[in-house]
């Protein structure tokens, strides 16, 4: 193992992971993964962003019902667009910083090989068994709002069902691509 995996390995074990480091310049699928990377870092801000909106969002509606007495009618339902929004957005950008919840105890104590190993199996399992399948009933759901012309049935703004469905095969989508960029530079 190169000195930085074996430095990567050696911080696991405390709860600090790290990125592999990045292929050379000259690796054309390298920089393809630096894009995505890339790509997911964008979608990670634009999380961000929302939050920072619905955190305002809140404010602003609890200013209006507790204060002036003139709650408003429309605040919750773009707070729960806001919310998917961010929940889609950020799911890419939690695994390109390899932070999602994991039960580990047992994983930690195999070796760095085995846990590399499995690493790269769990990847490849989430990508086509689950995020794959995510994607692609997300496309054909959004695809069928879109055509149908579907609105909310129970909400004032009454906005077309499609604006809040592109969001799942978006996020899967890029969930897909931030799994395969793990894979390769797991790899």
């Amino acid at each position: 193992l190169a000195q930085e995996d074996r430095q990567v390995a050696g911080q696991a074990g405390r709860g600090e992971r790290q990125r592999a480091p990045l292929p050379p310049s000259g690796d054309v699928m390298g920089r393809v993964f630096r894009w995505i990377d890339l790509l997911t870092r964008g979608a990670g801000a634009l999380a961000a962003g929302a939050t920072l909106i619905m955190g305002l969002l809140v404010v602003y509606m609890v200013l209006m019902r507790f204060v002036f007495r003139k709650p408003l009618v429309w605040g919750h339902e773009l707070a729960a667009y806001l919310l998917l929004f961010m929940g889609m957005m950020s799911l890419a950008y939690v695994l390109y910083h390899d932070r999602h919840v994991r039960v580990d105890f047992v994983f930690l104590r195999f070796p760095y090989r085995v846990q590399h190993a499995l690493r790269i199996i769990t990847y490849s399992l989430a990508l086509i068994l689950f995020f794959s399948f995510l994607t692609k009933l997300g496309w054909d759901t959004w695809y069928d709002h879109l055509r149908g012309g579907e609105r909310t049935v129970f909400s004032i703004l009454r906005t077309p069902v499609w604006w809040s469905s592109w969001l799942v095969p978006l996020g899967g989508a890029l969930m897909c691509l931030q799994l395969l960029s793990r894979i390769y530079h797991s790899v």
